[in-house]
Formats: C-alpha cells, sequence, structure tokens
C-alpha cells in the first residue's frame, strides 16, 4: 500500500544513549533517531504514540527486529511525529526489515535532497520506497533496494505516484527481487526530471509488472529523457515489461516467464534470450534470425515470449568447450527498413536520409499523417565546400534546411541531419559519413 495519510502527533517519549563515539542508540521501546547519525536496534514494537521508526536526517543504520510491528519505516521522517518528511536533505541510510512494517518502508522521506540508502527487506512490508522528496528540484540519491522477504505491494526506486512526493531527477538504482513482490517494481515514477539508469533484476516472482520508467498519476510520462536502464528477469512476472524511455537493455534468463509484452519503449533498445543449453541456444539464434526486433512472438522452451519496439533480438549462449573453456555466443539481429535510406536502423525516425556518394543527399521528412514531403536535396560539390571549411575553421557549417530539418557539416568532416521527433518534444540527430556510411544510431535528445 503507498502512503496516503500524513498526520500530525506531537508527543514523543524518548529514551537515549549518548555514546562516547557521538552516535544515539535508541532503546529497543522508543525506536526514534535524531537529526544526527544513529544506529537504532528496534527489537520491539515501538512505545512512541506513532508506532514506527523515524531516523530523522543523519546517516542512520536501522534494523526492525523479527516479531517486531511497524506502520512504517521513514529512514528521515521526523522523529516524534507521525509519518512527516524530514525538514532538510536525506542521509545516506542503511534499512533492514525483518519483521512487519505495514504500510512502508521509505530510504528517504524529506523535503530536500535525498541521499544514497540501502534497503534489505527480509520480513513483510506493504510497499518499499527508495525515495520521497517534496523538493521538484532536487536530485534523487542512487539507492540499492534488495527484497527477500514478501512485499505485498510495490517497491519504487524513486517516487511516489499516490502523492506529490516525486521530485526531481530519478537516481542510478539497483532494485533486485529474490522473493515475492505483489504488485510491481517501479524503478522512476514522476514527472518533474529525467530518468536515472537503473539495475532492475528479478530472481523471484513480481505478481505485476517490472516498469522502469512509469507515468505519474496525472498519466504524464517522466519530462526529458528516461534512463539507460537494465532489466534481467531470472523469475516470473506476471504482467508486462516495459523499458520505457532511454536506450535500455532487457534479459530474459532461461526458464523466466512474463505473462504480458516485452515492451523496449522508446529509444535504441536491445532485447536478450539467454540460454543455459547450447542446443536450446542456438536453435533460438535460428528462429531470432528471422524475426523483426519491432514484434514478435516466439517459444523458447515451451515459454512464449512477446515483444515490441525494439532495434535488436540477441540470442545469448554457452557453446562447447574450446581449449578446455567455454565460449558465450551472442547472436544478434537488428531491424531494418530496406528501401536504401543510410538511417534505415532507427525504425522511428522521423526524416529518412539516403545518400549517393559525390552525387547527392536527399532528405525525406517522415510524418505521422502518412505525408513524406521531400526536405531538401543537395549536390555533393556544395556538400564538400561546407566539409572543407567546416574542417578549416573547426566550426559546424550549415548545408541545408526544409520542414523543419538541417544539413550541417561537423568540424571534423561527418555529415548530420538533425530535426524534430515524431511528437515534436525532441530533436533527433543523425550522423553520417560523405562516403554514405554510418556506424551509429540516431539519437534523441
Amino acid at each position: 500500500m503507498i502512503k496516503n495519510s500524513r498526520w500530525l502527533i506531537g508527543i514523543m517519549i524518548l529514551s537515549l544513549v549518548v555514546l562516547s563515539s557521538g552516535v544515539i542508540v535508541a532503546y529497543a521501546q522508543d525506536c526514534d533517531g535524531t537529526t544526527g547519525n544513529d544506529v537504532i536496534n528496534c527489537t520491539t514494537n515501538p512505545t512512541n504514540p506513532e508506532n514506527q521508526i523515524d531516523g530523522d536526517l543523519g546517516d542512520d543504520t536501522i534494523t526492525q527486529g523479527v516479531g517486531v510491528t511497524t506502520l512504517y519505516i521513514d529512514a528521515d521522517g521526523q522523529s516524534g511525529v507521525a509519518d512527516i518528511a524530514g525538514n532538510g536533505n536525506g542521509g545516506n541510510d542503511y534499512i533492514v526489515n525483518n519483521g512487519i512494517v505495514t504500510i512502508s518502508i521509505s530510504a528517504d522521506f524529506v523535503t530536500g535532497t535525498p541521499g544514497n540508502d540501502t534497503v534489505i527487506n527480509n520480513g513483510t512490508t506493504g510497499d518499499i520506497l527508495g525515495d520521497e522528496t517534496t523538493n521538484t528540484a532536487a536530485q534523487n540519491g542512487n539507492d540499492t533496494i534488495t527484497n527477500n522477504g514478501t512485499v505485498t505491494g510495490t517497491i519504487r526506486g524513486d517516487g511516489n505516484a499516490s502523492l506529490a512526493l516525486e521530485g526531481g531527477n530519478g537516481g542510478n538504482d539497483t532494485i533486485t527481487n529474490n522473493s515475492t513482490v505483489g504488485k510491481d517494481i517501479v524503478g522512476d515514477s514522476g514527472a518533474t526530471g529525467v530518468g536515472g539508469n537503473d539495475i532492475i533484476t528479478n530472481n523471484g516472482t513480481v505478481n505485476g509488472n517490472i516498469i522502469a520508467d512509469m507515468a505519474d498519476i496525472n498519466g504524464n510520462a517522466v519530462v526529458g529523457n528516461g534512463g539507460s536502464d537494465h532489466v534481467t528477469n531470472n523469475g516470473t512476472v506476471n504482467g508486462v515489461i516495459d523499458a520505457g524511455e532511454g536506450n535500455d537493455n532487457v534479459t530474459i534468463g532461461d526458464g523466466a516467464t512474463v505473462g504480458g509484452a516485452i515492451n523496449g519503449g522508446t529509444g535504441t533498445d536491445t532485447l536478450q534470450f539467454k540460454f543455459n543449453d547450447p542446443i536450446e541456444g542456438a536453435a533460438a539464434a535460428a528462429t531470432l534470425a528471422g524475426m523483426s526486433p519491432l514484434g514478435g512472438t516466439a517459444t523458447f522452451g515451451g515459454h512464449t515470449y512477446s515483444w515490441t519496439n525494439f532495434e535488436q533480438l540477441q540470442a545469448i549462449f554457452t557453446a562447447a568447450a574450446v581449449a578446455g573453456q567455454p565460449v558465450t555466443v551472442s547472436v544478434s539481429t537488428r531491424g531494418q527498413i530496406k528501401d536504401g535510406r543510410v538511417n534505415g536502423y532507427d525504425l522511428g525516425a522521423p526524416f529518412a536520409v539516403y545518400c549517393s556518394a559525390d552525387d547527392f543527399v536527399q532528405v525525406i521528412d517522415i510524418r505521422q499523417d502518412g505525408t513524406n514531403p521531400t526536405a531538401f536535396v543537395v549536390k555533393f560539390d556544395v556538400i564538400n565546400k561546407a566539409i572543407t571549411t567546416a574542417k578549416s575553421t573547426g566550426k559546424s557549417v550549415g548545408i541545408a534546411s526544409g520542414e523543419g530539418d538541417f544539413l550541417s557539416a561537423d568540424a571534423n568532416g561527418s555529415l548530420v541531419v538533425s530535426g524534430p521527433t515524431l511528437d515534436g518534444t525532441k530533436t533527433y540527430t543523425f550522423h553520417f559519413q560523405s562516403d554514405c556510411s554510418s556506424t551509429v544510431n540516431g539519437i534523441e535528445s
């Protein structure tokens, strides 16, 4: 369950011991910290009125014991009051739950910038929330979240989508599930910043979805670019896997299951299928070789997988040993529009670049309404002059424009075409050489 209420109770029972090191240890009956660096070992149910553990800023180490039940663990929540954000920046906290947390564990719950936190759940909790902040300009921390027990709700690296606690850019979070998650695993959830580069690994069961970059409750996608995320499923995902925005990598382990579609989202994304058996791996590679990364369905080892919005498929397996050493084989397929365009591997590109070396460059603008007007055609004598000028001056030189698309020569002599993406929210840029070759995909920014 995501937090849905915040109330104030101005009563607190404090019982603290100050050690010679300056570290404050809360007695088990209190289970609250201070704004300093605290070590809190909660071995019995808290006696404070709010029945929760509050670290209250600082770099805190919090352990909830076996058999202990609380409503919340707020590593940076204010001590002595029920479920109120810490006033300031979050610390770098280390939280271990071995008991029962009825509602949620929040590594950061602050008005400022969250810290870099570690959360390990060995017991039961409603939700695990890496970063919660009321500051929309904050940079969220790089958190590590590991579930070895039961999460009845959702794990979120950044943001709490039921409240406006989604501030700032997403951190680079590492989320690992080794047991059971009742709903979803979400890397980034918010509407005020770009997503982080998250690593999400499922070795257990996720009854909902794995979503790397999630829209907020108002339906707005994470603003700016989503992170370049790595999602690995070695277990069971009963819902979908959605990598969201960014250049993402999704890996499906041998025998893992996905109930819904595997969606690469926008960006340049790779879907990998890993196999332990070399014969099965070789057969899968042969199957994938004839399929499109844009979308398809295949069955391996009795499990059926469907995917959409990828730019590359890979089958990875270990072949027979060579000189006593196993050899890992990776067979890749890339989707391509085979009509002669130089940027044929950029399947969602907003323009097509055609190039005839020493003759001309033609750019066709691609639109969602199906009309594809010519943006411009430029002879290579004009292009070569621009390349010479760009190299000699060390500055980019414009060559042609039309329909919102631009051709220029870089200082290193390469050619660049840029223009708005299909939805108009970003700029797509494609680099190629004067001999009409290219070894890179276009970039959205």
